[in-house]
């Protein structure tokens, strides 16, 4: 008798250890505002932002969380979040407005009351560097902690931005009017940002959640988009069927150009190609693309919109060469 209780108490213990490591648990944080964002920087240290200017925040892994009280004042809703360490962290709200904090959210700097309009995410990727993105169809980026923000190219119905490095990052989102779902990508810092192959699917992005250059993931609505290469290009496209006979790099048009203007390649055979565009310092400000193509003519449209005028090279790098050509950008 005594075995058959034990065995039972160890069945019962077990399926209760069970549970409780499997289930997920609501925590109690004493507010019944909308939560919109939630950042942890440790296993213990995060916060969650809200309506109302609502910002919480937890030392124990969740199970107290504190409202704020020297949080940012905007009476608007706090959207994004993004924390480096456990004392500095900015947020932006739906007014236009940024905060930075460097002692844990105790108190709060205005850094930026520009007319942009619904600021909806952000992120740093260090102490200076970082992005924000609103419903007006823009990016931003500092290198200044927050001080300064360059307006960026233009991003349609852009919601939610996520960075793997200074470099590289994805912007998702849906077009404006006809709510279709988007993601663009940049490689040079948010400089340009290129429309991502996606299945036709329509809603808002809810999120992202980039581990590295190559694996990403994003949610629309219903749906779990995940890439393992970093997403592909819409912006190169083919342009012809017949087979080209050997590599070729064409001349851009129209030439000079302002904003965009249209180049065309093509490949003799399947290869790994690489197309950069450099100023005439020979720094990099744009990387066209980066991947694997069949044999075959393609075109893409270079956007110089955030570019100064003047003379750029374009430079198309493939298994056994390379080929450059020169465009100027007239404004």
């Amino acid at each position: 008798m005594k075995k058959i209780t034990r065995f039972i108490l160890f069945v019962v213990l077990f399926y209760i250890t069970e549970r409780t490591h499997t289930q997920w648990i609501e925590q109690i944080t004493g507010s019944k505002l909308t939560k919109y964002n939630v950042k942890f920087v440790n296993e213990n240290t995060g916060w969650v932002t809200g309506t109302n200017s609502l910002i919480l925040k937890t030392t124990n892994g969740g199970n107290n969380w504190i409202q704020m009280t020297g949080s940012a004042t905007t009476n608007s809703s706090l959207n994004g979040i993004s924390f480096i360490n456990v004392n500095t962290g900015w947020v932006c709200a739906s007014l236009g407005v940024i905060w930075k904090t460097t002692n844990g959210c105790a108190t709060w700097d205005s850094l930026y009351t520009g007319n942009i309009g619904t600021l909806r995410d952000i992120q740093f990727v260090n102490s200076q560097t970082g992005w924000v993105v609103g419903r007006n169809n823009r990016a931003f980026r500092t290198t200044n902690g927050g001080l300064q923000w360059d307006s960026l190219s233009i991003i349609n119905g852009g919601e939610v931005i996520k960075f793997s490095n200074f470099m590289t990052g994805w912007c998702g989102g849906s077009f404006t009017g006809s709510n279709q779902s988007i993601i663009y990508k940049t490689t040079n810092s948010g400089l340009n940002w290129i429309e991502q192959n996606l299945p036709v699917i329509f809603g808002f992005c809810g999120s992202l959640a980039v581990q590295n250059d190559s694996n990403v993931w994003a949610t629309f609505g219903n749906k779990i988009l995940h890439t393992t290469n970093g997403g592909t290009y819409v912006g190169v496209v083919a342009a012809g069927y017949n087979l080209p006979y050997e590599y070729n790099l064409n001349q851009n048009y129209p030439n000079p150009f302002n904003p965009a203007t249209t180049i065309e390649f093509e490949l003799p055979i399947e290869d790994n190609i690489k197309i950069l565009v450099h100023d005439i310092l020979g720094r990099e400000v744009h990387k066209v693309i980066e991947e694997r193509l069949k044999a075959g003519s393609y075109k893409f449209e270079f956007d110089g919109s955030v570019l100064s005028s003047g003379i750029y090279f374009y430079t198309m790098y493939y298994s056994k060469g390379k080929i450059t050509k020169k465009m100027i950008l007239n404004k």
